[in-house]
C-alpha cells in the first residue's frame, strides 16, 4: 500500500514539474528583441550588452553600452529577430548562410573589433541616437539594456560590396 501511495505521488510530482513553462530555442533565449522597424530600414533593437566590472564604475557602463551596440549589429546580420509584441512576423536576418560567421572569421573579427566598421551601422534616430533602458550590476559584471538604432540597409549594402553576401 505505501509502495502504490508513493508511486502515485511521485508520478503527480513528476506531471506537475513537466507543466511549467517551456521556451522554444529558436526565440526563447535571445536577449534582442526588434522594438520597432523605421523609415529607411532603420531597425530599433533592443540589445543586451555586459562587461566585466572595474574599479572605475564608468568605464563598466561605457564597454557594456558598446558591447550592447555591437550585440544588436551582430543580430541584425546573423538572427531572427522576434518583435516585441510578438503579433507580426519574425525578422530575417541579412546574412542566412549556414556558417557563413565562421567561413569569415578573420573578416568579422576585423569587423566587430573595438573601433572596427560595425560602428558606422549605429545610427540616431532622430534626437534620440541610444537609450538606455536599464543598468544592473551583479558582483562580476555591469549589464547594460539598450535601444539600439541599426541601419540595416546600410549592413546589406556593405555586405554586398565586400563579397560577403552573394
Amino acid at each position: 500500500m505505501k509502495t502504490r501511495i508513493f508511486v502515485c505521488l511521485f508520478f503527480a510530482a513528476s506531471l506537475l514539474a513537466s507543466c511549467g513553462t517551456h521556451q522554444t530555442a529558436a526565440y526563447g533565449n535571445r536577449e534582442s528583441v526588434v522594438v520597432n522597424v523605421e523609415a529607411g530600414g532603420i531597425y530599433a533593437v533592443q540589445a543586451r550588452g555586459r562587461a566585466m566590472k572595474h574599479d572605475v564604475l564608468e568605464t563598466s557602463r561605457y564597454e557594456a553600452m558598446a558591447a550592447a551596440k555591437r550585440q544588436a549589429v551582430n543580430d541584425v546580420l546573423f538572427e531572427i529577430l522576434q518583435t516585441r509584441n510578438m503579433t507580426e512576423k519574425s525578422l530575417k536576418p541579412i546574412l542566412m548562410e549556414v556558417n557563413v560567421k565562421q567561413k569569415n572569421e578573420d573578416y568579422f573579427n576585423a569587423f566587430f573589433s573595438k573601433d572596427g566598421p560595425w560602428k558606422e551601422y549605429v545610427k540616431n534616430s532622430g534626437n534620440r541616437g541610444t537609450t538606455t533602458v536599464r543598468f544592473s550590476k551583479t558582483a562580476n559584471e555591469m549589464v547594460c539594456d539598450l535601444i539600439v538604432y541599426v541601419d540595416r540597409v546600410g549592413l546589406r549594402e556593405r555586405m554586398k560590396a565586400d563579397g560577403i553576401l552573394k
